[in-house]
């Protein structure tokens, strides 16, 4: 998912030291990994150390050491020692574990028979067009993470029910899992339906004659009728527990049109009200599963709109209002807060206007965003007609001929970019409030500045009225192509680029002074 140039940026995982636990984090190529923190720094340091004494002590590599059950102990011991400092032990570790392979091995053996239970779980029904994840397997049997992959060609049928109840009840030491499911507006790209979850789950359970597989049940706030469905399906299907998609269409993220957040209490609570009676008879329905995403930075680039729903500062007023129930998150929104990787602001929106704070729904910012757009429009026009108005103007037009009136223009430059960047300053504060988040590559990508300077040059560059109907001329027009394209199903990477050159050439070649002087001319103004 990470893309070339993101992936130019990073390290093969097998260039980390072989530690039996990691010493960072290591990218599962759906987000950017943080560098290497100064406790994971202090963890290697630990874990090399103990490793060449140990490795010398038994009379091994320290490689050789690492795949034994000792190894394993002693990166306990090192995780102990780094993470658990003042407090109880986060692993327990027999004292003889490391210095004995006999006891380290042993122990091993007493523990390999763990009751294991998988509760997230996929299998892709027949007919699905989604092919991305036979490409996800191959690299996995040529990185040699799975050696049974490694020579076998993968195919879509290794993704279907067969080879799903192989791999997980006959080839792993799973006992028990849960079916789960990713929806989608476009239902031939959803994974499995509601009904062929429940189908899956009574198959499984019935061949083996016990309960080895529970199932989810999708549910979609937003969609027309979804909580009448969600009634009729949690009736008739029994599920044992729902899951949602915040950010509404995780596999078509273009066709998202219903993300929701869990302390909507309209959309909502009235779904955990329900949760809540039924949990009573079937108490694993207090369960609500979330999938939050984890989106690297050319998704929440080409996907702003949905960045606001994949963090998690809806969870908490929701986890307080609804104590009743618990509120597990897949993919829990890890985000990497420095650097170039940017942050989110750990602030709830509120269904009530916070003036101070700068939080409340989305009306608010709408009046907000007209009063800065009146405001900058009157200050602009009164600059124009002031003193400085006049100096800018005359610089602009003959920068020399300004200079030999007295006119110092350096000064007066310095002074137009000081009062522009005091506008722009404003505007970022505003972005950051409304979306959550700030991300270097989204605010100061190429892209966004076309978009801010294509406005003024369509519309009438010098001109106040000019850049206000250039904005709202580019903004009508690309977003009505983007909805269009969605009803038709159609994705075309860099289609806003192609619309934004081909207006350009229009502007330029048949009203080369922008769209708002020749209105202005015609209508008299």
């Amino acid at each position: 998912m990470l893309t070339p140039e993101e992936l130019e940026k990073l390290s093969a995982a097998e260039s980390l030291f072989p530690s039996p636990i990691p010493v960072q984090f290591v990218s599962s190529d759906e987000y950017m990994p943080q560098p290497q923190s100064a406790q994971q720094k202090e963890f290697e340091a630990r874990i090399k150390e103990m490793g060449t004494q140990l490795a010398k002590k038994h009379n091994m590599t320290r490689r050789k050491f690492f795949k034994t059950a000792g190894g394993m102990a002693a990166a306990f011991a090192a995780m102990n020692q780094v993470h658990a400092k003042s407090g109880p032990p986060l692993y327990q570790i027999e004292k003889s574990e490391t210095t004995d392979l006999d006891v380290a091995q042993a122990r091993a053996d007493s523990l390999k028979n763990q009751f294991v239970m998988d509760m997230h779980t996929h299998f892709l029904r027949e007919g699905t067009p989604i092919k991305n994840f036979i490409a996800q397997r191959e690299t996995v049997g040529k990185a040699g993470w799975n050696p049974a992959l490694k020579d076998k060609p993968q195919t879509i049928q290794d993704l279907m029910f067969p080879n799903y109840f192989k791999e997980i009840f006959l080839d792993s030491d799973t006992k028990v899992a849960c079916i789960s499911g990713s929806y989608s507006v476009d239902p031939e790209y959803s994974f499995l339906t509601n009904d062929q979850k429940n189908q899956a789950r009574e198959k499984v359970n019935k061949e083996a004659g016990t309960r080895r597989m529970y199932s989810h049940a999708i549910f979609t706030p937003g969609h027309p009728g979804w909580l009448e469905k969600v009634e009729e399906e949690n009736a008739r299907l029994k599920p044992d527990s729902w899951k949602g998609y915040t950010i509404g269409d995780n596999t078509n993220k273009h066709l998202s049109k219903w993300p929701f957040r869990l302390d909507d209490e309209k959309v909502m609570y009235p779904f955990y009200e329900r949760l809540v009676k039924w949990s009573k008879e079937k108490p694993s329905l207090k369960n609500v599963c979330i999938h939050k995403g984890l989106f690297p930075p050319s998704v929440e680039q080409q996907f702003p709109h949905l960045l606001g729903y994949c963090n998690v500062n809806d969870v908490g007023k929701a986890a307080k209002d609804w104590p009743q129930l618990n509120f597990v998150i897949y993919h829990s929104a890890y985000r990497w807060t420095g650097g170039p990787g940017g942050m989110f602001l750990k602030v709830a929106q509120r269904d009530t206007w916070d003036v101070l704070n700068f939080r409340g729904p989305p009306l608010m910012y709408y009046y907000a965003m007209l009063f800065l757009a009146i405001a900058a429009f009157i200050g602009c026009f009164l600059l124009l007609k002031s003193k400085a108005g006049y100096y800018w103007q005359a610089i602009r037009e003959n920068e020399e001929a300004a200079q030999a009136l007295g006119i110092n223009t350096f000064r007066w430059k310095m002074l137009a970019v000081a009062i522009s960047s005091g506008m722009t300053a404003i505007a970022g504060v505003f972005f950051a409030f409304y979306y959550n988040n700030l991300f270097p590559e989204q605010i100061f990508n190429i892209s966004r500045s076309i978009e801010i300077i294509l406005g003024p040059i369509i519309g009438g560059v010098g001109t106040l009225f000019g850049p206000i109907l250039g904005a709202a001329v580019l903004t009508l027009l690309s977003d009505g192509i983007t909805e269009l394209l969605a009803a038709f199903g159609w994705e075309i990477p860099g289609i806003k680029q192609v619309f934004y050159g081909v207006v350009l050439l229009a502007v330029v070649m048949f009203l080369p002074h922008g769209i708002w002087p020749a209105l202005a001319r015609k209508l008299r103004l």
